[in-house]
């Protein structure tokens, strides 16, 4: 089974295709701001080299969130176009789930975190056994202080945002938590196509005229000057 995965959760642009378990092209940069100019090439790009056609494809895996507003709708907007051009059934796939996925190996809890703005992150909470994950609370937005209670030596954590939050807690004198190691601290599209993969397989799909960015915060737009923050529980 051909499966396209395509996520813009954050700075990164990734875009993976696998052939039932088997990797055929793995492609990740950082644009930053440029993921619209960029990703529709990217996704050409990466068939091109799969040696895959749109039309071949049996599946397109795409990254929900949370993570950047913005990001996540462009995203949405080319998967939905390949799929009504093609009827390619599509499924979304968490990208908080994706994140942890990479840490499938740990053996005990998986603190997933994503950046979402100023001092707040997205928060999913797993365990694992080493050869599967499983959610164990509801997503959460939390803030940076509240990481420290997260930390003991049996739990894990993983961030594409590490550095930022690995400095904020030596700037404060916080105990740090143990995260991956840095090849593994990003979200990837290869990933998402495995979970994605896991999901056509049970049967599963989503609707693309119901399937919207899961953004778990409301979008505020701040006022020059203006930095206040909510916490969540």
């Amino acid at each position: 089974m051909n499966i396209l995965s395509i996520d813009t959760a954050t700075d990164l642009c990734n875009v993976a295709l696998i052939n039932d378990s088997r990797m055929l092209v793995n492609y990740s940069a950082d644009f930053k701001r440029a993921h619209a100019e960029k990703l529709i090439t990217i996704v050409q790009t990466v068939l091109q080299h799969g040696q895959v056609a749109l039309n071949e494809l049996e599946g397109i895996a795409l990254s929900i969130g949370p993570g950047s507003f913005t990001g996540l709708r462009i995203s949405l907007a080319a998967a939905k176009g390949f799929c009504f051009a093609n009827g390619t059934p599509i499924v979304g796939v968490n990208t908080l789930d994706s994140l942890a996925f990479n840490a499938i190996l740990w053996k005990g809890m998986i603190c997933a975190l994503i950046h979402a703005q100023a001092e707040e992150y997205y928060m999913g909470m797993y365990e694992s056994d080493s050869k599967t994950i499983t959610r164990v609370d509801d997503y959460k937005l939390i803030m940076i202080d509240d990481i420290a209670g997260l930390s003991d030596s049996e739990r894990l954590f993983i961030s594409p945002h590490a550095e930022r939050i690995i400095k904020y807690m030596q700037e404060h004198e916080i105990s740090l938590p143990r995260f991956v190691d840095p090849e593994s601290n990003h979200i990837s599209g290869l990933s998402i196509a495995r979970l994605g993969l896991d999901r056509l397989n049970r049967g599963e799909r989503d609707d693309p005229d119901l399937l919207q960015p899961f953004y778990l915060k409301d979008f505020k737009a701040k006022k020059k000057g203006e930095h206040k923050i909510v916490r969540f529980r």
